[in-house]
């Protein structure tokens, strides 16, 4: 999964760090991009942590990654309309 966080750059998307940690921070769902932007913030706080994340960690991040699934095949369906 930290592979597929880091094909999505938050701090480049957002324009700084501070804007992706408020939106990683306040748990945006709302948008593909907040979710992503969700999933690479927190690839990147366990990075450097230097930790592996635990198990709510994981939990969280499969969730992100479950909603960005969903997200994209929604999103896929509706351009077939």
């Amino acid at each position: 999964m930290s592979e597929f966080a880091l094909t999505f750059d938050g701090y480049a998307f957002h324009g700084s760090f501070e804007k992706c940690a408020e939106i990683a921070n306040a748990g945006r769902h709302d948008t593909l991009d907040d979710l992503r932007t969700c999933l690479f913030f927190e690839q990147r706080a366990w990075r450097h942590s230097g930790e592996e994340p635990s198990k709510e960690a994981m939990e969280y991040i499969r969730e992100l990654v479950r909603a960005i699934r969903d997200k994209v095949q929604v999103d896929e369906g509706t351009k077939n309309l």
